[in-house]
């Protein structure tokens, strides 16, 4: 397959620059002032399938630099959580931001998987009755944290 040319690639790095405006990368590049035609041009450009390649390696590049795991996730929120904590005179620990660490625990809660719900929702013709049951099913990695912090 052949590359793309030059002025395709200044075009995607624009592209990528202004947040995937293709009309405003357009116009940059090839020195177009016509929105319309500069949305046309840009429109056509997009569909060009060594374009649509090239945005496809683009973005598994960048997806890859910023690959989110759950355990990236429960650590950072963990160490929110441990942020929002101060040591007292009795060497316990005493929340002196409450609210973001109530956030937090209400994020890890989550990700462990403690509002996992059942909601049952029944007629009898003019009543309508709903029942939400919560069940927990903590994350060992969850359930682990809050049993050394509770010590």
């Amino acid at each position: 397959m052949n590359k793309i040319n030059k002025k395709q690639t200044a075009f995607l790095d624009a592209y990528f620059a202004l947040n995937l405006n293709a009309c405003q990368a357009y116009k940059n590049v090839y020195g177009i002032t016509d929105d319309n035609v500069a949305a046309a041009a840009a429109s056509r450009l997009l569909t060009n399938v060594k374009i649509q390649a090239e945005i496809t390696n683009r973005q598994a590049v960048i997806a890859s630099k910023f690959e989110i795991t759950r355990d990236n996730m429960i650590t950072n929120i963990i160490k929110l959580m441990d942020s929002c904590i101060t040591e007292g005179q009795d060497g316990c620990g005493i929340i002196k931001d409450r609210t973001n660490w109530a956030k937090a625990l209400d994020m890890l809660n989550k990700m462990g998987g403690l509002y996992q719900s059942k909601l049952d929702i029944t007629s009898t013709g003019e009543q309508v009755k709903i029942n939400l049951n919560l069940a927990p099913a903590a994350d060992p990695d969850v359930e682990n944290y809050i049993n050394n912090t509770n010590e």
